[in-house]
């Protein structure tokens, strides 16, 4: 694979265990001075990104959203596919790069993306990989783009080397949600961000001195959605509760412009 092929975004099948052999020696070729026409290439990487899907992982609106993400993040992304359609023992590679066009001169900034397909059986190889293609000395976010898991098991042990977990809960149950919570130290839920509109809109209610002192009288609070919307009121009703402190004096009520951050 050629140096220009890699920067286009062309996907190179690799073997496994010549996965980073690979990136070494393109990111090297991309040092090398070139002629006056070729931009040259600065290699970015801020963090780690694991992306865990099944067979969905190949969607153009994945696609789509990675590139988005090392815009604003420069990151290496591994996104680990697991297809339990694949013949037993299937694990294949492939290197690519995102790069953002130059102007003016500029280096052409690129970050490159790993990406691995597993059969069902050899998704259990998955969490060792990821930890030794990470690069290191950098944090490890594990992002799940779709609930559930194709191997919870797997998701479990990535989760254990990775520094942040989010999710969606919007395809979660309460309960789910609750559990994975309990084993991780810091999670975040895209499904809360969604709801900081509606938060704000009930703190500015209560944003009148008149109508501020309503607030201690709330004793009970009713949310009502379409499918899917379950863990988002069981958030927002946790929310509302929090920032009440419902059951608390007066005095020890929290402000309700004091959004409490997602863990």
């Amino acid at each position: 694979m050629t140096l220009d092929s890699y920067t286009s975004g062309k996907a190179m099948h690799v073997d496994v265990a010549a996965i980073e052999r690979e990136i070494t020696r393109l990111w090297k070729d991309a040092a090398e001075p070139g002629s006056e026409e070729t931009a040259p290439v600065m290699r970015a990487c801020l963090l780690n990104l694991l992306v865990v899907t099944g067979p969905e992982g190949s969607s153009p609106d994945l696609a789509r959203t990675l590139a988005t993400v090392v815009q604003a993040r420069p990151c290496r992304i591994l996104l680990l596919q697991i297809d339990a359609a694949l013949p037993s023992g299937s694990l294949d590679a492939w290197i690519s790069a995102h790069c953002i066009v130059p102007r003016n001169g500029e280096r052409q900034v690129c970050c490159e993306q790993i990406t691995v397909r597993s059969s069902a059986d050899a998704a259990v190889h998955l969490p060792s990989l990821a930890s030794a293609l990470a690069a290191s000395d950098l944090p490890i976010l594990l992002w799940v783009p779709r609930w559930p898991p194709p191997d919870p098991e797997a998701l479990l042990r990535l989760a254990g080397i990775s520094g942040r977990v989010i999710v969606d809960s919007i395809g979660m149950t309460p309960a789910e949600l609750a559990a994975t919570g309990s084993r991780h130290a810091s999670m975040g839920d895209l499904n809360w961000d969604r709801l900081l509109p509606f938060q704000w809109a009930v703190a500015r209610a209560f944003d009148s001195h008149l109508l501020r002192p309503l607030a201690s009288e709330i004793r009970g609070v009713a949310t009502t959605g379409g499918d899917g919307s379950e863990t988002a009121s069981v958030l927002f009703t946790g929310w509302l509760r929090s920032v009440l402190s419902i059951g608390q004096t007066g005095s020890e009520r929290d402000d309700l412009r004091a959004l409490p951050a997602f863990r």
